[in-house]
């Protein structure tokens, strides 16, 4: 091998281990002097654009694969990243593009056929996304990425057998957090064998969201067995958990001798096995007298219908573009009398308050307190929820905390909602008092709102 290439695959690798230990800064610079040396080098290029993106430099990133791409037009990893990068900015139809031209090139691309499938779920294909993961899988059987999203594709179709044990996957997921070293647990993971007299410790797992609305099976198991139970919480969810029997637990907390563990969102897998259901909802949720006291005081003036409204989910959520709607689409809404409006809009998404063309007619004190600096997450959300006839919310949390308190709770969800609202219905086995509103044409919010008119028209008439 020439000296030269010998240095250049040398200096390359240094780069590629700078990368991959996050040194984004030093891998940048590495790759860029390599590339004033090499600047066909199509490599490099992919390497710069996968940078980039890591980076949230969406532009750069896609110029990198564009002119690697120019480079090399056959080069399936290129076609594969700048793929992901415009599925992550929501293009999901011109990735599709992308990761049909990276498998003509290369056929038995496991990524490629994960991620196409990816898109596919995401846009409503269903069906062409399922085989998509099984693609994947007949190509690269141990991929935790394609088990776990045929796992999601399957729950959504109540295919329950195979899909809950596809999505024990999502444990071997490099993004998923764990908030203990498996070494230094000591214990077995819980598999549905006889808890009595035995403890048992369960961790939260994913959002607040996701805690408030499996928590009923921590009270489903402290029902089933004579065990000690310890729940390890997100930090500002522990006060919904203050009057209860079992010992809730945070990363402050050193984690106590158990002889079981599982993490929260396992727990549906090992009681559906038994049931074949799912169980009733469980209010557990506390109230502070004082906040519920000052809220009622707050709305003492209105006279009409009080329906709370939220528009807008976590930026942080990878779907969050797709469930989260402008609250300009609401103002249909708004042309209706007998009804007062209350923002639960808190933190990211109450800027659109200002421009919105009915803002006088919408209440908005709960988006002046500053949701960071609540110790208690929710507490001044649940104090003004108590006083509410109707809650109308995309899918986050708060659809959640509201069903969960047995309000009436109107959830808006894209064409592909999280598996746990299943397809077709309006109904939800989870929670009674929930009406949920879907999407029949990918991203398309405005035929949901004029059904909601519609029912809140009818209620006005009561």
């Amino acid at each position: 091998m020439p000296e030269a290439i010998q240095t250049l695959e040398h200096a390359l690798a240094l780069a590629v281990q700078q990368h991959r230990k996050g040194d984004f800064q030093d891998a940048e610079a590495s790759y860029m002097k390599l590339l004033q040396a090499n600047p066909n080098h199509y490599g490099l290029l992919a390497n710069l654009g996968i940078l980039a993106k890591q980076r949230q430099k969406y532009d750069q990133a896609k110029d990198f694969f564009l002119t690697a791409l120019k480079v090399k037009p056959q080069y399936a990893g290129a076609h594969y990243n700048l793929g992901n990068l415009l599925q992550e900015l929501g293009q999901y139809q011109k990735a599709q593009q992308c990761f049909q031209k990276a498998l003509q090139i290369n056929p038995h691309h496991a990524h490629a056929n994960n991620s196409q499938g990816f898109g596919l779920h995401n846009l409503g294909e269903h069906e062409k996304a399922q085989h998509c993961f099984e693609e994947s899988l007949r190509i690269e059987p141990d991929y935790p990425a394609a088990h776990c999203n045929l796992g999601i594709t399957l729950l959504l179709h109540a295919d329950f057998k195979r899909g809950f044990d596809e999505y024990e996957w999502r444990k071997k997921l490099p993004a998923f957090k764990k908030p203990y070293k498996k070494p230094d647990l000591g214990s077995l993971e819980w598999k549905g064998e006889d808890l009595n007299g035995k403890t048992i410790l369960i961790f939260s797992e994913q959002g607040l969201g996701d805690t408030i609305h499996f928590a009923r099976y921590v009270y489903l198991l402290e029902e089933k067995y004579t065990a000690t139970i310890i729940f390890y919480a997100q930090k500002r969810l522990v006060h919904l958990f203050q009057n209860n029997s079992f010992e809730v637990i945070t990363d402050n907390n050193r984690i106590p001798v158990h002889d079981y563990h599982i993490y929260l969102m396992s727990l549906p897998r090992i009681f559906h096995k038994e049931a074949k259901s799912f169980p009733q909802q469980i209010n557990y949720i506390p109230k502070n007298q004082n906040i519920s006291s000052k809220w009622a005081d707050n709305l003492l003036g209105l006279n009409g219908i009080k329906v709370g409204i939220n528009w807008q989910g976590s930026k942080t959520n990878v779907r969050d573009k797709y469930r989260s709607i402008p609250l300009d689409l609401f103002a249909p809404l708004f042309n209706l009398h007998g009804i007062d409006f209350i923002s639960l809009q808190r933190g990211y998404g109450t800027a659109q308050i200002n421009g919105f063309k009915f803002k006088d007619r919408l209440i908005g004190s709960l988006s002046e307190i500053e949701i960071d600096s609540e110790k208690n997450a929710f507490e001044e959300t649940i104090g003004l929820l108590q006083h509410l006839d109707l809650v109308i919310t995309v899918d986050t949390a708060l659809a959640h905390l509201s069903s969960t308190l047995g309000l009436k709770t109107w959830v808006l969800l894209p064409i592909t909602p999280d598996w746990r609202w299943f397809l077709d219905s309006e109904k939800t086995p989870w929670y009674e008092s929930t009406k949920l509103y879907r999407q029949e044409k990918f991203n398309e919010w405005r035929s949901i709102i004029a059904s909601i008119r519609e029912d809140l028209f009818r209620l006005t008439q009561i």
